[in-house]
């Protein structure tokens, strides 16, 4: 069971339903729409963290909110498309990318920032790759079931680290370098996990062409 599924999950999105999609509906925004303004509002996420990381936190919620949404919004109105589906996918990636800057930026100020430096690009990669690889093998026919790292359970992790290093008066620094380092390793097993467990079964399975549908990303 992934975290979307689970009972904190399909809370989150009967609040959504219930108190934002109305909000949406009577704006008259489309799912399009709100996954550019969900792309905008990641752009935002390092120059808020560089102000502090709770302010960091507010953008990465903001955003996470409008990935929801657009879903969300495709579904009860509608408005699923092939290209909105693509289009989700592709700022999903972006908004993780310019996530994890805006922890980088966090050790800006620290004496081993180069290490610091490495070790994000590092994350960054595993992060890509978990996506990826979930896209190549559904690309190929296969399913891939919901993961320890999938999106959202990213997106959880960076959020509840963010506020951790926002509260945290002593020992910011440790936080930081912990929390980095315990993000690449689920990230690193997750991409293994994938690579190496469900993509050895597609070797059993046939060709399968599958429609696009604009499903909320877990990659």
């Amino acid at each position: 069971m992934g975290l979307r599924t689970s009972r904190l999950g399909r809370g989150y999105y009967r609040t959504l339903a219930a108190c934002v999609l109305p909000v949406a509906r009577g704006l008259g925004l489309g799912p399009n729409g709100i996954t550019v303004a969900g792309l905008a509002v990641a752009c935002l996420v390092p120059p808020a963290f560089a102000l502090h990381p709770l302010w960091g936190l507010a953008a990465m919620a903001l955003s996470g909110l409008a990935d929801s949404l657009d879903g969300l919004v495709s579904r009860e109105m509608g408005l699923s498309t092939r290209f909105g589906a693509l289009l989700d996918s592709s700022t999903d990636r972006v908004a993780d990318v310019f996530y994890l800057a805006g922890f980088w930026l966090l050790f800006r100020d620290d004496p081993h920032f180069v290490p610091a430096t490495a070790l994000f690009f590092a994350a960054m990669t595993a992060t890509l790759l978990i996506s990826y690889i979930k896209a190549r093998i559904e690309g190929l026919g296969g399913s891939c079931p919901s993961a320890l790292m999938s999106r959202e359970a990213r997106t959880v992790y960076l959020l509840v680290w963010a506020l951790a290093a926002g509260l945290a008066q002593e020992g910011r620094s440790a936080m930081l370098w912990g929390g980095l380092w315990l993000y690449l390793v689920l990230c690193l097993l997750t991409a293994g996990h994938r690579l190496l467990r469900v993509g050895r079964s597609l070797d059993s399975l046939a060709p399968v062409r599958k429609p696009a549908s604009r499903e909320p990303d877990s990659a």
